[in-house]
């Protein structure tokens, strides 16, 4: 619980910076370079680095060993088998909209949706495991 918890919220605020950055970037309060070093791509590429960082210690590993300590055993491959095939269908839609939408409305945007989807899955989740104690 604690994990699933650590992990959803840097997830949320990792995506939330990234978005604050990409908003200053293009309202012009943050500047791209500093002399010759590139520091909104190297702010972005840290971010970046620590929401899967932070993905990988929570949602990332949790919902699959969740999932597979929820189904009995007779049943379990097939359940596991249907869990990845709706995470493959989820991946590649955000994979095939992810570009359209972001040259349509920037970079901002988008990872603003990402951040509050991110903190509704916090919430969601959060609610349910202190429901469960």
């Amino acid at each position: 619980a604690f994990v699933l918890k650590i992990g959803t919220a840097g997830a949320a605020v990792t995506l939330f910076a990234a978005g604050a950055l990409f908003f200053g970037l293009k309202t012009g309060s943050v500047p791209a370079f500093a002399g010759s070093i590139p520091v909104a791509g190297l702010g972005v590429a840290v971010l970046l680095c620590l929401f899967v960082a932070f993905f990988s210690f929570g949602p990332g590993v949790c919902v699959w060993v969740v999932a597979a300590e929820l189904l009995p055993a007779s049943v379990r491959a097939k359940g596991m088998s249907f869990a990845l095939l709706g995470n493959q269908i989820v991946t590649a839609a955000i994979a095939s909209v992810f570009l359209p939408v972001a040259s349509r409305f920037g970079y901002a945007p988008l990872f603003f949706a990402f951040a509050l989807a991110a903190a509704m899955y916090f919430a969601l989740a959060a609610r349910r495991l202190y429901a469960g104690n």
